[in-house]
């Protein structure tokens, strides 16, 4: 089978290990399945299919709260980045002498990495700053869980695009959420964060608003200005315009005018502003999503090291210096693994960067151990711990001691989900009882993420034996058959 990537292709594989739960399926079906794909959305466009209602996952943000969002099955996703791709010259960056947008965009055709434009955006920020005397900062509340599918619709309609794209987006956008008129544009893939940083670009170019400096990051804005009361006024008219969308903004977050002062920096140590600065260096974007041929560029002082380890000793520790020493001790992890694996989980934000850590550490059989205690404590995890639990184990855990009843502990979990669950059964492995598990999976007719990804794993089978049940599981549906057949003659 050939295997000649299209840019399509390219800006998916790209973007897979950024997304929040990132499954080996989306890969190998982006590379392998594009013609059954296309001719499947295809039959949408002249009504003789639907795109299915999708499975909604829950990945963990700060302080114990969670992000909701859809898990796309291959052919909607495959439908999304296909459209944005389409029209990638919509998606443009949008600048003018007063307004300056960063955000997710198209530059040269190629997607912008959120990093350079988050740091663009920081740096316009500061320079600001020092320009003028106010300042203010605001952000949407559940921004990507506000926004009204009919209103989305409409304006993919005015980028003047073709009537029948605008329509079956309409379609996409509608059945995928089962009808439900809002929280209806899914999170975390690239796509989907140029629709929701383009659609606010209707405030971006309203003439009334009156501060000298405007910028905007997705939905985070900051304005400036000499004159109090104009901040105050454009906040207002902000509200109106946001409010004519069914949005708001968040109290919590609102930082209402006040006058620049950079006084509040002197109080915080200069050891840690210096580990706060490379852990920017480190990050991907806001979303805090890292660049992995980056990470191991972490060269910290005995000073730093010093501090990072002071922080571990403390009887109570905040999520954010739990996150610096996660990020920032990977290269000294032998100083700070048993501290670490105390406190490694009991954010369950900081999964992703748990997994970062602990991909460093030379001892990987002690990392299955502290997984695996973790796991038989019976305490609560959440799905998105689980899957990268899961997922550590499947890249860097595999051949260790124990892994097989860590493997069954967290498939059995009692807050184990569909998705956790399918990231096991992927793993590309003939041991651990996971051939059993997977053709059990495959018999039973589903066309869930359980089976799709059961069938990604079974690639690692005999091929007689593989396909002999690869025929029944592409009898359940079209993703069935576009999964299978793409396996099928490996």
């Amino acid at each position: 089978m050939t295997n000649t990537n299209s840019p399509l292709t390219n800006f998916i594989l790209n973007d897979v290990r950024r997304t929040l739960f990132p499954l080996n399926i989306t890969t190998f079906i982006a590379q392998y399945a594009q013609r059954g794909l296309e001719e499947y959305i295809q039959k949408i466009y002249a009504k003789e299919e639907n795109f299915n209602p999708q499975t909604r996952v829950y990945a963990d943000k700060p302080n114990r709260t969670i992000r909701r969002t859809l898990k796309l099955d291959p052919i909607a996703e495959w439908y999304i980045y296909s459209i944005v791709y389409k029209y990638r010259r919509k998606f443009r960056q949008f600048t003018t002498d007063r307004v300056s947008v960063y955000g997710y965009t198209f530059k040269d055709g190629n997607p912008t990495p959120g990093r350079e434009s988050y740091r663009n955006f920081k740096r316009e920020y500061y320079n600001c700053r020092d320009q003028f005397r106010y300042s203010m900062q605001l952000d949407i509340v559940n921004y990507f869980n506000s926004i009204y599918h009919h209103d989305l619709h409409h304006w993919f309609t005015r980028l003047e695009i073709d009537n029948d794209d605008a329509e079956v987006l309409g379609q996409f956008l509608r059945e995928i959420n089962s009808g439900r008129s809002i929280d209806c544009l899914p999170q975390g893939i690239y796509p989907c964060k140029m629709i929701g940083n383009s659609y606010l670009q209707y405030i971006d170019v309203n003439s009334s608003l009156r501060s000298q400096r405007y910028l905007r990051f997705m939905d985070d804005f900051v304005l400036f200005d000499n004159n109090q009361s104009v901040l105050y006024e454009d906040l207002y008219k902000i509200q109106i315009l946001l409010g004519n969308k069914g949005l708001s903004i968040s109290e919590a977050k609102l930082k209402l005018p006040v006058e620049v002062d950079n006084s509040n920096y002197i109080d915080i140590d200069n050891v840690k502003i210096d580990l706060l600065t490379i852990r920017e260096k480190l990050l991907q974007d806001y979303d805090d999503i890292e660049q992995d041929d980056q990470i191991h560029d972490v060269a910290l002082t005995e000073e730093q090291r010093d501090f990072l380890l002071e922080i571990l000793n403390n009887d109570h520790i905040e999520e954010e210096d739990v996150e610096l020493v996660l990020i920032l001790m990977r290269d000294s992890w032998e100083y700070a693994l048993d501290k670490v694996a105390n406190i490694a989980f009991e954010y369950p934000n900081l999964a992703k960067s748990a997994y970062n850590f602990f991909q460093y550490v030379d001892d990987k059989n002690s990392v299955t151990q502290i997984i695996l205690d973790r796991v038989r404590t019976g305490e609560h995890l959440t799905e998105y711990q689980l899957f990268w639990m899961a997922k550590m184990c499947e890249d860097f855990l595999i051949e260790t001691r124990f892994i097989g009843e860590l493997l069954h502990t967290l498939y059995e979990h009692r807050s184990a989900t569909d998705i956790s669950r399918a990231k096991i059964l992927e793993i590309q492995s003939g041991r651990y009882g996971l051939p059993e598990l997977r053709e059990k999976v495959l018999r039973d007719g589903s066309s869930t993420w359980l089976s799709w990804c059961s069938a990604i794993g079974s690639k690692s089978e005999v091929k007689s034996r593989r396909n002999q049940y690869l025929k029944y599981f592409q009898k359940a549906s079209s993703v069935n058959r576009i999964v299978g057949s793409a396996i099928f003659d490996l």
